[in-house]
């Protein structure tokens, strides 16, 4: 194999010296000078010898280059630490002495090679992060994964590299930067464990063990664990509170005995004892600019690596109705007209033809069909105004603008005027107290008040309590459970013991009492006509909330009800 040295040239190296003189980088444009065999032309090949810099910060205008790996044979080049962009195949020739693989298109592709060096070990890898972008800049960081000292790695001389081939990006020149990184061998396995109050990360398990300080339930006050924790007897106290009264207090211990949801763990640390939101802690990501964002790891935590742009440019794009995406951008739906049903258009809509089919409507005949072009050709009204989409184009009504609303307070809305705006009259008090009064799931409305829906338990059957229910004595009837026999059943009682995930909410009705999924309401607010009332939003004593609601009339029209706490 015949190898080029482009850096034996003495004029290259005189070049080389001035430019460090001048604070340049060792910037070598190798053929110009005609040393070596093979001489190419000035624009063949660019090449940095030694270290760089990092990236100080990426340009704003810089747009991701995306690029593929590939391997060939590179000689003594990779025993010198090198960055090289090699524009055409003669250069590819004069740098490696050989030809370029068939994998390698000149006519429309570059090709980079980073060669980290000798090394007396292995355990070295070597690869470029990014390429991007910005004017007549182009700009590569390369990432040398270099062992830690408590690596296990083969004693030997090695010389890592990567080649990679990128879209050819004329009028470009390169211009090259670094960010290393060493790997630990040894794992820290406590790096990425956030662990709550009370609590450490033990270092040989990586697992969140409760710290010195016990948390203390029982004893006069009673005090309650947190979540499903059960209080038991602190074995370094002198009583147990099974046996020593009420002023005998113990220690929190959790053990779980509940299955929490796909995006919840369950926190075993006696302070918590529940199912809590689960979210990765994620480590620094590389200071690198990927205009489609970095790619993922298992975690979901960013990763060096950018992700390559997208196939589909309508993947993440939502248009509004009556358009859709076309190359990334919304464009209006095309109606169709003429043809032999002789399709009217919409409104002031006129037949044109579909320049995306082989025929004219106005010399095609009759079975050739067009599109529904509008142009406004009238003046609308002065509560209407021209939609000019080709499924409409006429004057449609346009929504009334209100004025400020006196500050005042409605308990039963404002009176609205023929616009329908609101006045500052009030509604009066309906004859029908429960006929704006919109109650929770588990409960209805008496006299307007929500009340709590009523849930048996206990009896001969022994019933028990949906959820984390409790059964408690019936006040309406003339027995206790607790002293009236197994004949004698209850209500079913909720208090919430236990924590939501976000994607949950506690539903403390007696017929459910646990977390349940967060269903989007049926009528967002932005559904009812503004403004809302002026009715105070309260967080009532059960979890719910109470106030002005926005929900489906008797019509199944969104309309503003105002709730209230149940009793």
């Amino acid at each position: 194999m015949r190898s080029h040295q482009p850096l034996s040239c003495p004029r290259l190296e005189r070049l080389r010296r001035h430019s460090l003189l001048v604070g340049l980088p060792a910037l070598t444009i190798l053929g110009a000078l005609g040393c070596g065999e093979g001489p190419t032309g000035n624009d063949d090949v660019q090449q940095v010898a030694g270290d760089v810099g990092a990236l100080g910060g990426t340009p704003d205008t810089a747009s991701t280059i995306a690029f593929q790996t590939f391997t060939d044979d590179v000689g003594k080049q990779a025993g010198t630490e090198t960055r090289t962009l090699i524009r055409n195949a003669r250069g590819y020739q004069s740098f490696f002495g050989h030809a370029p693989p068939a994998s390698v298109d000149f006519s429309r592709e570059w090709v980079m090679f980073y060669a980290a060096g000798t090394k007396q070990t292995g355990g070295y890898e070597a690869s470029f992060l990014t390429v991007l972008r910005s004017g007549s800049r182009l700009i590569a960081v390369t990432h040398l994964t270099s062992p830690g000292l408590s690596c296990t790695v083969i004693q030997a001389i090695t010389t890592p590299y990567v080649l990679i081939k990128l879209p050819a990006q004329p009028g470009a020149t390169a211009q090259f930067f670094k960010s290393d990184s060493i790997t630990d061998c040894v794992p820290n396995l406590c790096a990425k464990v956030t662990c709550p109050t009370d609590n450490a990360c033990d270092p040989t398990t990586g697992q969140c063990l409760p710290s010195a300080t016990p948390v203390r339930c029982g004893g006069i006050t009673g005090a309650g664990c947190p979540g499903q924790g059960q209080c038991a007897d602190d074995p370094n106290d002198g009583c147990d509170p099974k046996v020593g009264g009420a002023d005998c207090g113990g220690i929190c211990k959790c053990v779980q005995n509940q299955a929490c949801v796909k995006d919840a763990k369950f926190d075993s640390s006696p302070s918590v004892c529940a199912c809590v939101p689960s979210k990765p802690t994620c480590g620094p990501v590389c200071n690198i600019y990927c205009e489609y964002g970095n790619v993922p790891d298992a975690n979901g935590c960013p990763t060096c690596t950018c992700n390559p742009p997208p196939t589909d440019l309508c993947a993440t794009v939502k248009c509004a109705a009556g358009t859709h995406c076309d190359s990334g951008k919304c464009v209006a739906d095309a109606v169709a007209c003429g043809g032999f049903a002789g399709i009217a258009c919409p409104g002031q809509g006129q037949c044109a033809d579909d320049p995306s089919d082989s025929c004219d409507p106005k010399a095609g005949g009759a079975d050739c069909g067009g599109i529904c072009k509008c142009v406004q050709s009238q003046a609308c009204v002065k509560d209407a105004k021209f939609d000019s989409s080709p499924s409409v184009c006429a004057c449609v009504p346009s929504k009334p603008v209100c004025g400020p609303v006196c500050d005042i307070y409605c308990e039963y809305g404002n009176v609205l005027d023929a616009s329908g705006c609101p006045t500052c009259k009030c509604n009066p008090p309906p004859t029908d107290l429960c006929a704006t009064v919109k109650c929770a799931a588990g409960t209805h409305c008496d006299a307007g008040k929500c009340v709590s829906n009523a849930v048996s338990c206990g009896g001969i059957a022994g019933k028990a309590c949906p959820g984390g229910g409790k059964c408690v004595d019936d006040p309406s009837d003339s027995c206790d459970p607790a002293h009236g026999g197994a004949d004698c059943g209850g209500i079913c009682s909720c208090v919430e013991t236990v924590l939501c995930t976000s994607t949950h909410k506690f539903d403390s009705s007696p017929s459910v009492c646990a977390c349940v999924p967060i269903t989007p309401s049926a009528c967002p607010t932005e559904k009812c006509p503004a403004p809302a009332p002026a009715s105070v939003t309260t967080m009532c004593s059960d979890g719910t909330t109470a106030g002005p609601t926005c929900a489906p009339n008797a019509s199944g029209t969104c309309a503003w009800t105002v709730t209230r706490c149940p009793a």
